[in-house]
């Protein structure tokens, strides 16, 4: 599952940029068969890159995810579809690394999805409100203790 499309990174940044950044084989428009595919394969590398480190602390895919998570995802996806047609840039490079180290935050526990974060589920599994969520510590053998 991709958390992000090409619409997402358009709406963020715009169709012009996102064709600088994605135009493939001298197609000149975002709907041309190569730019289309390659723009949906950087989508579905960042998530699944994103998955690699989000999965450490939760299900994945992460649904609905969390506007901070698509942002990040889409950083990931300009970072990949730039770097494939020598079209890369400090400011890209930054996002892309930025996005990269608030992952590793995610799955060291120092930053979260911007959500509860009992509210995320596995794709297919529903947050039903009547089904009671229990956690607790890990049992304590005293007999052990010091």
């Amino acid at each position: 599952m991709s958390y992000v499309s090409a619409q997402d990174i358009a709406d963020l940044y715009g169709e012009d940029f996102l064709l600088l950044v994605a135009e493939r084989g001298g197609e000149g428009d975002l709907a041309g068969l190569a730019t289309a595919a390659a723009i949906a394969d950087a989508c579905a590398q960042a998530s699944s890159e994103a998955d690699s480190y989000i999965g450490a602390r939760f299900p994945v895919p992460v649904v609905p995810a969390p506007r901070a998570l698509q942002i990040h995802v889409i950083n990931m996806a300009v970072h990949h579809l730039a770097a494939t047609a020598d079209r890369m840039t400090e400011q890209i490079r930054q996002r892309y690394e930025d996005a990269i180290g608030w992952l590793k935050d995610i799955a060291a526990g120092r930053a979260s999805l911007g959500t509860a974060d009992t509210g995320i589920s596995a794709a297919g599994e529903g947050n039903n409100p009547d089904e009671a969520l229990i956690a607790s510590r890990p049992a304590i053998d005293w007999r052990r203790w010091p």
